[in-house]
């Protein structure tokens, strides 16, 4: 067979073409998403950018404007926004340029203070050059809702996508800020669910947060299948001390736990709330395996006129003379162990009888630390989801990060 040079370069132009589509960010013909959770890696470079990777990976295969359909919708509730995680906002740009409506919600700490305003200018440029793209910031000295505390923020982490790698409503709860100290140096998570009934929850909770109408008393609760979503600010109750004193049980199990002992494991970034340390209490001299990690709360200030013994007690939280929790204490790195990582995810895991139901497997993750701030103050999410699969992965990062304290 002759090869001509016109064939040579016709072969030439094709190899190029054929090079250029594969790195182009795949749009459709994608696997369908499945539910699951990610975990960055802070020791481990090829981890560090696990959580972040994940949801630009999202964003990538969320489709265009074509001439037979619209394109589709892509919101984010952020905290923090650093120009270290640019790549993220990249990919964000590059949806809007194709034709996917983009609205990014940002609390105002790290986008309008004073120091900070060059971002609030930066993503301005970015709704004057794309016009599917849209920035909100929340109030300054506010959350987008919560109001009450002059320290309220908008503390939220969640993607929604109305359409993503073959796949509708899909929802990401992250605990991660947008910035690399929370790829590098803190642990974090991320849930993906593709449930319809929970982004539309998620959607009105959203719209609420860009409306800006400022309440006391939000307190947004929803349930769809295998998810519960609590929103706050809430301005009575603590749905995690009510939910452990109400439906965990620590006996009678037959296939998790520990020889039929239920098994509960927080890791947390803020411990301050004594409800919730006093349900745990409870819990494990009713015989529940209680393990906690979670960052040393040096700073803790008082919360609305507390007294100073007060604060001295919610310090330390979780101490009890004779208690029965084991506690791994997390924290910056030393000398002494270079390993240690402060711990910046937010989840409570339920291995056991749960709810009326023995043998059962719960997370309970989102922006919402045990502080009273992420109970009355600030605007938050706390998600619940029963499921097995979702569970142990988070038991393995549990069981990851003791292994470095």
């Amino acid at each position: 067979m002759r090869i001509t040079h016109r064939a040579v370069g016709w072969l030439t132009a094709l190899l190029i073409t054929a090079a250029a589509l594969a790195a182009t960010p795949a749009t459709s013909a994608s696997a369908k998403v499945t539910d699951g959770a990610t975990f960055n890696d802070p020791l481990v470079k090829s981890k560090q950018y696990a959580i972040s990777k994940r949801i630009r990976s999202l964003i990538d295969k969320t489709p265009g404007k074509t001439k037979k359909s619209g394109g589709a919708v892509i919101r984010v509730a952020m905290y923090v926004y650093s120009s270290t995680e640019q790549a993220t906002v990249d990919a964000l740009v590059r949806a809007a340029k194709r034709g996917v409506t983009v609205r990014l919600l940002l609390d105002s700490n790290n986008t309008l203070e004073p120091g900070w305003t060059h971002y609030a200018d930066y993503f301005r440029a970015l709704e004057r050059k794309h016009r599917t793209f849209r920035v909100s910031f929340c109030p300054v000295g506010r959350g987008c809702i919560g109001s009450v505390h002059p320290d309220s923020n908008n503390h939220n982490k969640f993607f929604l996508f109305s359409r993503t790698s073959g796949s509708k409503r899909v929802v990401v709860q992250s605990s991660a800020n947008l910035n690399k100290t929370n790829a590098v140096s803190y642990w974090n998570n991320a849930v993906v669910l593709v449930n319809r009934g929970l982004y539309n929850d998620y959607l009105a909770y959203f719209n609420d947060l860009w409306k800006q109408r400022p309440s006391a008393d939000y307190g947004r609760v929803a349930s769809s299948g295998n998810a519960k979503a609590w929103h706050f600010p809430m301005a009575a109750g603590d749905p995690v001390a009510e939910t452990l004193a109400r439906d965990v049980r620590c006996t009678g199990n037959t296939k998790v736990g520990a020889k039929g002992r239920t098994i509960v494991r927080v890791a947390m970034k803020d411990f301050y709330r004594l409800e919730v340390a006093q349900a745990l209490w409870r819990l494990a001299d009713y015989g529940c395996l209680v393990d906690v990690a979670y960052d040393e709360p040096a700073t803790f200030q008082p919360y609305l006129g507390q007294s100073e013994a007060v604060v001295a007690t919610l310090r330390r939280p979780l101490t009890k003379p004779g208690g029965k929790i084991r506690l791994f204490l997390a924290g910056p790195s030393t000398k002494a162990n270079p390993k240690r990582r402060l711990i910046h995810s937010k989840y409570l895991l339920i291995e056991g009888h749960f709810g009326g139901k023995k043998n059962t497997k719960v997370v309970f993750t989102g922006s919402h630390n045990f502080s009273y701030g992420s109970l009355r103050d600030n605007d938050e999410t706390l998600l619940r989801v029963r499921s097995a699969k979702i569970h142990d992965q988070f038991r393995g990062n549990f069981k990851r990060m003791l292994s470095t304290l």
